[in-house]
């Protein structure tokens, strides 16, 4: 009886798109619900209160700016 080949475990190379495939499945599907539904509370939010909708190269000062309530306008 002839023995199982192995197959070599590190010498597999892997093309970019089984690297963009292994970061996709990083995250659950859950997770990226979680996190679609969440940006989208804190866009409507922004939208209501008047403020910048592209917060995504906001300096992080002005996202505290943006989520810090002011009592007078509540």
């Amino acid at each position: 009886m002839e023995p199982v080949a192995k197959r070599p475990r590190f010498s597999i190379k892997k093309t970019e798109d089984d690297l963009k495939r292994f970061l996709d499945m990083k995250e659950s599907k859950n997770t990226k619900k979680a996190t679609k539904s969440a940006v989208n509370i804190f866009r409507s939010y922004c939208i209501e209160r008047q403020r910048p909708v592209c917060y995504e190269k906001l300096p992080a000062e002005e996202l505290l700016e943006i989520l810090r309530v002011n009592n007078s306008q509540v």
